[in-house]
């Protein structure tokens, strides 16, 4: 009870600073939320650019989703604070709307391309397990932040990974029933992982594109990926 107390009393405190802040997209960006389904219409780009006409006609994707894996990293301000509060590392699947595009009003296209997008929140999701795995198992202040950018990258090559097997079973080799494989797999692995699912907070820390716990601010220095 006590988490859901500050979540509300952060998202109030956020509303109050910022005036009526939408909570899911800014002006380029739908960040990913359980409460919000991408629309026809958030696929705005229709102006069928050379790009984009290749894609369509040579391997079969008339629909884009463009998106990508936001993440940030705060820290306390004071030197003093940096001994005692921990730091807050933030992930959010974004969608850029401007760059999204349709050919035409296809559902089913339409489908296979938002799925790109809930692939996006498992590898967030994925980010925040891995960073709790490594934290429980060394509970000290700076561990997360150590390994932030070498968990995100191991991530993003897995995330990568999965786009490229789907585009090349649904859109390249057109495998009978792949996309809805695909469907099942991420709809069950959405609710594996539904603890660690992208919040208001994480959101919001973009959106603002400022820190939203006082005290804090953006690391100035972040170590880099220890895995390479």
């Amino acid at each position: 009870m006590k988490i859901k107390l500050f979540t509300l009393a952060l998202i109030i405190s956020i509303t109050n600073l910022f005036g009526q802040t939408d909570s899911i997209r800014n002006g380029t960006h739908i960040f990913w939320s359980e409460d919000y389904t991408i629309t026809f219409n958030d696929f705005s780009d229709t102006t069928k650019s050379e790009r984009n006409v290749m894609y369509c006609e040579k391997y079969n994707i008339c629909w884009g989703a463009y998106t990508g894996l936001f993440s940030v990293m705060d820290v306390p301000k004071k030197k003093k604070d940096k001994l005692k509060k921990e730091e807050e590392i933030y992930f959010a699947p974004a969608f850029e709307v401007s760059t999204s595009y349709r050919f035409n009003s296809d559902s089913l296209e339409y489908e296979q391309q938002k799925i790109v997008f809930d692939m996006y929140e498992i590898a967030a999701r994925k980010c925040r397990m891995e960073l709790d795995s490594i934290y429980n198992t060394n509970p000290s202040i700076g561990i997360r932040g150590i390994f932030f950018k070498s968990i995100e990258a191991d991530v993003e090559i897995k995330l990568s990974e999965m786009v490229r097997d789907y585009t090349q079973e649904v859109y390249i080799r057109q495998v009978k029933g792949s996309f809805e494989k695909w469907r099942l797999l991420i709809d069950r692995l959405l609710d594996q992982t539904k603890e660690y699912k992208t919040s208001t907070s994480d959101r919001l820390r973009f959106i603002t594109d400022q820190p939203i716990i006082d005290g804090y601010v953006r690391a100035k220095r972040v170590t880099g990926n220890l895995f390479d």
